[in-house]
């Protein structure tokens, strides 16, 4: 629970919908993705859940740290190029999170172990979180970016603001109406 509460700290009420529909989407993909593998869907949900909580902050970042402007006063291009780079941030560190259940999942269904403990004994501790690793993020990270710069893409034409970022009202501390 406190996993949702905080991947959803930065989201205002106005754009719940557009949360359910990218998790929903994002769920989807990453099991298209592992489609051969067996994961179980609160696995795929809780890294859905990581990743867009990491989209959300890396989007404040981007925007507080790197540019020093609000989102407001960027073009439609420079936004969509803030949720690029903030997508494939996202799509790494889901990545870095993953690794370790993937290997183990990897190698139960290549039966190289009969049991979780074994798939670790066999792989080692170290190797858990850093085999493939690399791979994996230059694999995802395009992935997840192109899902999140689609979804911005299909929001700005509709005529609705791009994800992440808090609006003007929020930052003033004012309710808008």
């Amino acid at each position: 629970m406190q996993l949702l509460q905080g991947a959803f700290s930065t989201v205002g009420s106005q754009s719940s919908m557009y949360v359910v529909i990218f998790c929903f989407f994002s769920c989807l993909c990453l099991h298209f993705c592992r489609s051969c593998m067996t994961l179980t869907v609160d696995f795929v949900l809780a890294v859905s859940m990581v990743m867009f909580s990491t989209f959300e902050h890396s989007v404040e970042l981007i925007y507080h740290h790197l540019i020093q402007r609000t989102k407001e006063d960027c073009s439609r291009m420079q936004q969509l190029g803030v949720t690029c780079l903030a997508g494939y941030t996202a799509g790494a560190v889901g990545t870095v999170i993953s690794t370790p259940a993937d290997n183990i999942v990897s190698s139960l269904y290549n039966r190289k172990a009969d049991s979780v403990l074994q798939a670790v004994r066999s792989i080692g501790v170290a190797n858990l979180f850093t085999r493939s690793l690399s791979i994996r993020i230059a694999l995802v990270g395009p992935v997840v970016t192109l899902q999140w710069f689609f979804y911005d893409t299909i929001k700005v034409l509709n005529g609705l603001p791009t994800s992440g970022g808090l609006s003007r009202e929020h930052e003033d501390g004012g309710i808008s109406a």
